[in-house]
């Protein structure tokens, strides 16, 4: 980009300016010629409230520093980055005086200003150095657009320059050296590549020979995500100014006309426990609508959007082959109790195992009814082995038509004795279903089993995301929200 990057770079950052509390400062450097050489120094604007910096020297050639000083100070450590070719890592910026160490961004910086007095670097009055690494200005990346080097997928502005080759610096068998001291050290990393990806992420591994590398980067924190029950959730910093923040979304396949631009106020805003705040809004669908797209603007510039499938991929599909076989689902809603059938049904309890098995894998949760034919004895009627969001889980059933409490006890056991035969890696989930309406008491004594107890309520609200259906994990957050309840309570996840 043509001009001068840093001043290009802070006019446009700094509308966002009230945003960011801190920036992080961390980096690498060994010893040559009695002075400090950089390997590589990102700084990043953050949210997050300022930590001392820590400098951590494995050998007295080379040191590492990581932590955040105060935003106030972002301006002068990037005119230093940029125009002086080095960084004053102080350990304390609150603090007048401090230990600290000053790191050269390559070889001919360090020579330059090797013989100026040490007042002048107080004063901000050290010489300009022409001679150096030369920075580049990259401008605006919309989230998920920003460069893997970068190592953020936010939103955000950035800077970077490259400097002398690392193993001009730090030779071979050195940095052999060191990446086996890291592994024995406290803290700890697995080696140079460990350590790079703790503070410098993104950028090349100093293991082979590369130029070492310098960036300045500006992530915006804000975001846009996708919840169950068809819900955006939209985070920002509580110091978001009023007015600032704008949501809109299309609506596909065929044109709908947009939503209007939604004002996010903080004052609207609820705080999570990230210390950020958040907005938990529904999405307007129009009739006939099956896709969105949420635009997030911040002041007029659009800063990141999301992509929505109104129906989860296969969930509709599903639906409309299950269809053909039930029409209106009449015979899964006599089986589950939820209708009367107009003739006397045979076997209703295996009539009504078979139709939460098919409920669930409507759901997206694929079990395998066993019954009594198809299992040894004193085994759950139903179980599926799945995995969702990249984690495995394994779901425990037992139907039963009367007297759900009877099955608690024994289900918790044989819960227990799959979880230690599958290992801690998966998730054991038991639940009981039974079309009988259930008790306080007898959800009380489930959540004490550790176990989920779906009555004709929760069945029907199961029911009813086949309508609008959620993603699998949207299905397994409600039965685990329902196992977690320590006690029974007024208001059960399936009443939200």
């Amino acid at each position: 980009m043509n001009g001068d990057p840093l001043n290009q770079f802070q006019r446009d950052i700094a509308p966002y300016q009230s945003v960011w509390n801190s920036a992080r400062l961390s980096g690498l450097a060994s010893r040559h010629d009695g002075q400090w050489i950089s390997l590589g120094v990102r700084v990043s604007l953050s949210e997050l409230p300022p930590e001392p910096i820590t400098i951590q020297a494995p050998y007295d050639w080379f040191l590492y520093f990581d932590g955040r000083c105060p935003a106030a100070h972002f301006d002068r450590v990037i005119e230093e980055l940029v125009i002086g070719r080095y960084l004053s890592v102080q350990t304390d910026y609150s603090a007048t005086r401090g230990s600290y160490a000053r790191v050269y961004l390559n070889r001919q910086a360090a020579q330059a200003l090797a013989g100026v007095a040490e007042e002048a670097f107080q004063q901000n009055r050290a010489p300009n150095v022409p001679l150096g690494p030369s920075w580049n200005y990259w401008g605006f990346g919309k989230r998920g657009h920003v460069p893997s080097q970068y190592g953020t997928d936010r939103a955000g502005f950035m800077l970077s320059a490259s400097g002398d080759r690392n193993i001009d610096i730090l030779g071979h068998q050195d940095l052999q050296r060191v990446d086996s001291k890291l592994r024995a050290e406290d803290p700890a990393f697995d080696g140079l590549d460990g350590l790079m990806e703790s503070l410098l992420p993104g950028l090349n591994s100093l293991l082979h020979q590369t130029d070492t590398q310098f960036q300045v980067v500006a992530p915006l924190p804000f975001f846009v995500n996708f919840r169950e029950r068809a819900r955006v959730v939209v985070s920002a910093p509580a110091t978001t100014p009023r007015g600032g923040l704008g949501l809109r979304f299309f609506f596909g396949p065929k044109r709908f006309a947009p939503s209007p631009n939604q004002g996010l106020q903080p004052q609207n805003a609820v705080h999570s426990d990230s210390g950020m705040i958040e907005w938990h809004l529904d999405i307007p669908w129009p009739e006939g609508s099956a896709t969105a797209k949420a635009c997030l603007f911040f002041l007029a510039r659009e800063i990141e959007s999301l992509e929505i499938n109104r129906w989860p991929a296969g969930a509709g599909l599903r639906a409309e082959f299950d269809d053909y076989f039930d029409p209106a689902r009449k015979r899964l809603l006599q089986g589950l109790g939820i209708e009367v059938a107009t003739k006397k049904q045979q076997d209703p309890q295996r009539r009504f195992e078979a139709a939460v098995a098919r409920l669930m894998g409507l759901l997206g949760l694929p079990v395998i009814w066993y019954g009594d034919w198809l299992a040894g004895e004193r085994r759950p009627d139903l179980g599926g082995l799945i995995q969702v969001a990249g984690k495995k889980v394994a779901i425990l059933g037992e139907c039963t038509l009367s007297k759900p409490e009877e099955k608690l006890s024994e289900l918790h056991q044989r819960a227990d004795e799959l979880a230690v035969r599958l290992g801690t890696e998966t998730e054991v989930i038991a639940v009981v279903f039974t079309p009988a309406p259930t008790t306080q008491s007898e959800a009380q004594r489930a959540a004490e089993h550790q176990i989920v107890l779906v009555g004709p309520d929760e069945l029907r609200r199961l029911l009813n995301l086949l309508q609008s259906p959620e993603d699998p994990s949207g299905v397994l957050s409600l039965l685990r929200e329902s196992r977690n309840m320590a006690s029974a309570l007024t208001q059960r996840p399936w009443d939200s």
